[in-house]
């Protein structure tokens, strides 16, 4: 109705344009109905699954304001088009604003905006993920923002065993206070609130927060727990807020402000999704994988009661990163360097590693090696 009104008075305005007539009336009117037009209801859905980045940007900004990105077939995620803009996912998390700019329809700024993205998905297919965008999304920090789980196979143990009666007792009252929420956020989008309620610590939990933040932070230098994981260890104090602000809502509503106990909790299962991702994705240099290949397969031999080991033998049977002889001869010295072997060279003419240098001289064990490997058994004291 109010559609048509407008297109009279427009035809009315621009009959009398061409007549050169006054139009100031008309367009006071025309203005007054523009006030009237009813205006678009906002959009409910939440859940989305195969959909593109841009896709989700118009239904933050047309609808609630807050999406999750959902799939219990990951692959539909990781191998779709929305990870074709990861840096835009970033932004997301972040509730940073970003433009989109079109030629054939109104530009619009997402702003204040939330997003959830839940993904299960089978090694396969994070294995493709990785290999495809693995680099960029671990340089880019877009990994670092999950909390990852892989949690080990139950198949082959999941045996019922009676009644199961009382046993998703949780398990309903969680969905009970997620309808809750729910309800909730529908009547925000029905009256139109756009407000966001700011949770807050105790003084109690912001000095302990304070000081987590600072272990995660000194734990990025050099031989901390994210030295090769920055990118995590730097997204992890975050995540921990988030997960205590989530628990804190869940168990004791959005008024109360978050208690160090919820803190602690959050704490707890913030570190064990970090051991999954550390154990999963992250990033040790090549030349901290070899030497670490080399020390282990060292040790190895010194559980065998062995004091020499042949040069030749470990390019022979070590580490297949040892068939390198550069690699090889780069890593022994970086151990001799740090005192965990030395090289010895017997008449020979063979490069012996003597795996405790430290120790007195042991002639019997240097014999047997040299009888073993059909050498002359020259006292290995003239070879240091």
């Amino acid at each position: 109705m109010v559609d048509a009104r407008q297109k009279v008075l427009r035809k009315r305005i621009s009959g009398r344009l061409k007549k050169e007539l006054d139009v100031d009336d008309l367009k006071c009117q025309l203005v007054e109905l523009r006030k009237q037009k009813p205006k678009k209801p906002r959009k409910i859905q939440m859940i989305f699954e195969d959909v593109t980045t841009e896709a989700i940007a118009v239904e933050l900004n047309q609808g609630c304001g807050s999406a999750a990105l959902v799939s219990d077939e990951g692959a539909t995620i990781l191998n779709g088009r929305i990870v074709q803009d990861l840096p835009r996912l970033n932004k997301l998390w972040s509730a940073e604003p970003f433009n989109v700019t079109r030629k054939s329809s109104e530009s619009f700024t997402v702003d204040d905006a939330r997003l959830t993205v839940s993904i299960m998905a089978q090694p396969s297919a994070v294995a493709k993920f990785m290999k495809k965008r693995g680099d960029e999304s671990l340089g880019i920090g877009f990994l670092a923002r999950f909390l990852v789980c892989n949690p080990d196979s139950s198949q082959g143990t999941r045996l019922l065993r009676g009644s199961l009666e009382g046993d998703c007792d949780g398990y309903q009252d969680y969905l009970q206070r997620a309808n809750e929420i729910l309800c909730k956020k529908e009547g925000h989008v029905e009256k139109s609130k756009t407000g966001r309620k700011i949770l807050r610590f105790t003084e109690e939990a912001k000095i302990y927060w304070e000081w987590l933040y600072n272990e995660i932070e000194q734990n990025l230098r050099i031989n901390g727990r994210f030295q090769y994981a920055r990118d995590h260890g730097s997204k992890l104090a975050e995540n921990i807020t988030r997960i205590a602000a989530l628990l804190s809502c869940i168990e004791y509503g959005e008024d109360q402000k978050i208690s160090i106990d919820v803190l602690k909790d959050a704490e707890v299962m913030g570190f064990y999704f970090s051991d999954v991702f550390l154990r999963c994705f992250e990033s040790t240099p090549e030349y901290v994988k070899d030497l670490g290949a080399l020390r282990d397969y060292l040790q190895g031999v010194r559980d065998d009661g062995r004091r020499f080991v042949r040069k030749n033998k470990i390019r022979q049977s070590g580490p297949s990163r040892m068939r390198n002889k550069p690699v090889l001869d780069f890593n022994l010295n970086e151990l001799s360097r740090l005192g965990e072997v030395s090289i010895l060279v017997a008449n020979s003419g063979m490069l012996v590693v003597d795996l405790h240098p430290r120790y007195p001289h042991d002639n019997f064990q240097w014999g047997h090696f040299c009888l073993e490997n059909r050498v002359p058994a020259t006292d290995y004291r003239s070879l240091l």
